[in-house]
């Protein structure tokens, strides 16, 4: 039983001042409070009487709270979402690495242009290339080759053979040179190439040129032998003037 004074009305918070009320103040207070439950238990009912709908996203079972409604709870409303995201932008297809020798896959990232048994047999052909190169050319000639990578590589190409096609003169600076001997005197004659090895050149006939061991290591590969060599027939000719 309520004390008088004490308790409050559930439905304005003010003070009971009635002896005989309980939880409201006025009759007032209790049909508004007896309306809004009838109205909350109409609700309830007629939500109770919907009928079940499957989520689209998890494929669970619930009563819907709104007619048309597809999403049973948030969490589902969010994956489903992203699972729509996912649709309209999808990621790219996987790129497939193709071996450049057979056309088959790799299985391997950017980088790897063979696959395994290409690969496997380019060094095989590549060792066996350079022990026949070995045959004829020096080492360190072969060791050249192989760092540099050199693409064209023809056979017979010596010193004798570049004074035979084209003279005992020296193509850079025009002295006359001579046998090499072994003690790296300037005047000896090697072969140079027109293009450098480190920089792409080829051994080939077309490359390559008699120089003397002087012009052959003062230029090394910074320049372009065939533009030294006329810009030192054009010092010459003009300290012949």
């Amino acid at each position: 039983m309520a004390v008088y004074g004490m308790e409050l009305c559930l439905r304005c918070k003010a003070p009971i001042t009635s002896p005989w009320a309980v939880t409201h103040c006025s009759p007032r207070c209790t049909a508004l409070d007896a309306s809004e439950a009838a109205a909350m238990s109409h609700l309830v009912s007629k939500w109770l009487r919907r009928p079940l709908t499957r989520c689209v996203h998890c494929l669970q079972l619930f009563r819907p709270r709104n007619l048309g409604d597809l999403i049973c709870c948030r969490a589902c409303g969010k994956g489903f979402r992203a699972w729509a995201r996912a649709i309209e932008n999808p990621p790219p297809p996987p790129v497939v690495h193709t071996c450049a020798d057979c056309g088959e896959p790799t299985g391997k990232d950017g980088r790897a242009k063979l696959c395994t048994a290409c690969s496997a047999a380019r060094v095989r052909a590549s060792k066996r290339r350079y022990r026949q190169l070995g045959k004829q050319y020096k080492p360190r000639l072969v060791a050249k080759f192989q760092r540099y990578g050199t693409p064209v590589v023809e056979m017979g190409i010596t010193w004798r053979t570049l004074v035979e096609r084209d003279g005992p003169e020296c193509t850079m600076c025009g002295r006359t040179t001579h046998p090499p001997d072994g003690s790296n005197d300037p005047g000896e004659a090697t072969v140079g190439h027109r293009i450098a090895l480190a920089q792409g050149g080829n051994h080939s006939w077309q490359n390559c040129h008699l120089e003397c061991r002087g012009c052959n290591v003062n230029r090394r590969s910074f320049m372009d032998a065939t533009a030294i060599a006329q810009v030192r027939r054009t010092e010459q000719a003009l300290q012949g003037l």
